[in-house]
């Protein structure tokens, strides 16, 4: 093996352990086949004007610290769809969390379950914010926040129903207003970055319709 790829890979192995995303370019778009086949587009220095980089050592120090849930600051947010609060809680003593799990799952760093969720409500159905984090299940906390540095969190009805119904003219029109929010601005992602994560929720909420599932985040804080 090339030296310099032999580097990149013994320092994302603990990443890869921790969680799939962290060693995508992309996690919003990229599924479980894109990851078992690896041909999804891995993390990389040109990128990391929207995503904390994660290449390794060319722009990081040269020692990497134990890696946790939130590995280099970046919140990990897994968004998947469950039968019901039981189901979606019992992912929490699964190895591994949702990425070890036969789950429908969306990763994501860094776009919350709570507000940036309330925040895409609000722009989807036309409420305000107060309205939209007002409503049954808005970030509701599942799980024993003492149990761990991980919990589980549900997602509204309404706002599984707006990302299952949206059509694809509309995605554009949607990350354009959720781009300019405080949180998504604060992590510097782009429109287009935007309704690629919007793309992949919807089809999450399309296929939880589908089968009679609720939505839910594995959130690592």
């Amino acid at each position: 093996m090339h030296p310099p790829a032999a580097a990149e890979a013994l320092l994302k192995a603990p990443l890869l352990r921790e969680h799939g995303s962290l060693v995508i370019k992309e996690p919003g778009s990229a599924t479980r086949k894109d990851f078992e086949s690896a041909t999804f587009d891995p993390c990389c220095c040109q990128h990391s004007q929207q995503v904390p980089c994660l290449c390794l050592p060319a722009c990081q120090p040269a020692s990497l610290p134990a890696v946790d849930a939130t590995i280099l600051g970046m919140p990990l947010c897994d968004y998947f769809s469950a039968a019901d609060d039981q189901a979606a809680v019992a992912v929490l003593q699964i190895p591994g969390g949702t990425g070890r799990a036969d789950l429908d799952v969306v990763s994501l760093k860094n776009i919350d379950p709570v507000v940036a969720m309330a925040q895409l409500e609000a722009i989807m159905t036309g409420c305000t914010y107060e309205e939209a984090s007002g409503r049954p299940r808005s970030g509701q906390l599942l799980s024993d926040p003492e149990q761990s540095g991980v919990i589980v969190v549900s997602l509204t009805d309404t706002l599984t129903a707006a990302l299952a119904s949206t059509l694809p003219d509309d995605l554009l029109r949607f990350a354009e207003s959720w781009s300019t929010t405080d949180e998504l601005r604060q992590i510097g992602i782009s429109v287009e970055s935007t309704a690629g994560v919007l793309g992949a929720l919807a089809g999450l909420a399309q296929r939880a319709h589908t089968s009679g599932r609720q939505l839910y985040c594995r959130w690592a804080l």
